[in-house]
């Protein structure tokens, strides 16, 4: 399924939805991207890989490349990264 999000001035998500919404979120993101995942994921204390995640838009979008390049999700890439990192 697809998500519509809103972004800010810096290009943080502020706002995701289920439909689209004209002059305000008409960019897509699948249920299971990285960014859109740290952005709905409730707030509790981040690792450093999900606070990277979380505050940088082309971090996040290294992830998706990667695992896109190396046939995984996104997640499955995290947790790598996370175990790796431990």
């Amino acid at each position: 399924m697809t998500r519509y999000v809103e972004r800010d001035g810096q290009g943080r998500i502020t706002g995701a939805y289920a439909v689209r919404q004209p002059g305000r979120a008409e960019e897509a993101l699948a249920d299971d991207d990285v960014e859109l995942a740290a952005f709905e994921t409730p707030a509790v204390p981040l690792n450093p890989v999900d606070a990277r995640l979380a505050a940088d838009p082309a971090v996040a979008g290294l992830v998706r490349a990667l695992a896109k390049r190396f046939a995984v999700s996104p997640a499955t890439l995290i947790d790598e990264i996370k175990a790796e990192t431990r």
